[in-house]
């Protein structure tokens, strides 16, 4: 959580990021230090601002942001109401966004947190048909229904879903679950299985990988909820 000094209340910008994000997961994009931005919150600072999930803080006022603890004490030293500049890595592009540093009490009602993803639910899972299409990160993937792509928490409607994961497999070892939803690799959107098969095929041993998933955890009346998680990792030697 953030804290301003000296202050009760706490500060809020508006993003999730993984309390977890591994440094395979900034290498995946050719980068070395920053905070990946899973997801924004609507209505909140980030998004006023017009950041936008995917993009990667690297630094806040001039400082640079290192990682997560880099950004959370940096935004501690900031008073809330006070205007923030946030600089960001969008697709290999720096761009600047002035944002106005919010009151979690009053921006987080109906979120777990300013800066950090909540502990997924093992609850909701949601059964599906394995197929025979299958990727060397060792799992095999199914499109999705035209339901399924319209009950997804994206802008795009896009994914493939995991139908099964392969013990002992690499994408067993980054955390990868059956039913997850994959919806971008390595800076690529994914809408289909070939998209999944052509970003692979470049791919060597020892070259790092990130996911972006929607992961089923739970369902509301007859919606499915989803939460975002990056899982990331260094592709092993044959």
């Amino acid at each position: 959580s953030i804290i301003s000094s000296g202050k009760v209340s706490r500060g809020f910008i508006g993003i999730r990021w993984s309390r977890d994000q591994k440094p395979d997961t900034l290498r995946a994009i050719g980068m070395s230090a920053g905070v990946f931005v899973e997801s924004i919150t609507p209505g909140g600072p980030a998004d006023k601002a017009g950041m936008k999930e995917n993009d990667v803080i690297v630094a806040l006022n001039g400082h640079e942001v290192k990682d997560g603890n880099d950004l959370v004490n940096h935004v501690a030293d900031l008073d809330i109401g006070t205007t923030a500049n946030i600089t960001v890595d969008r697709d290999g592009k720096k761009l600047d966004f002035k944002l106005t540093i919010g009151d979690r009490e009053k921006g987080m009602l109906a979120d777990n947190n300013g800066v950090t993803d909540p502990e997924p639910s093992e609850k909701g899972d949601i059964p599906v048909t394995p197929t025979n299409a299958s990727v060397k990160f060792g799992m095999r993937l199914q499109p999705l229904t035209p339901e399924e792509s319209k009950a997804l928490p994206t802008a795009e409607k896009k994914g493939v879903r995991v139908a099964s994961v392969e013990e002992g497999s690499f994408a067993e070892d980054i955390g990868l679950r059956e039913n997850d939803v994959i919806v971008w690799v390595n800076r690529h959107t994914v809408g289909n299985i070939d998209d999944v098969r052509k970003i692979q095929t470049p791919l060597k041993p020892g070259d790092a990988v990130a996911f972006i998933v929607e992961r089923p955890v739970g369902v509301q009346g007859t919606s499915v909820e989803y939460l975002r998680q990056t899982l990331s990792g260094t592709l092993p030697q044959p």
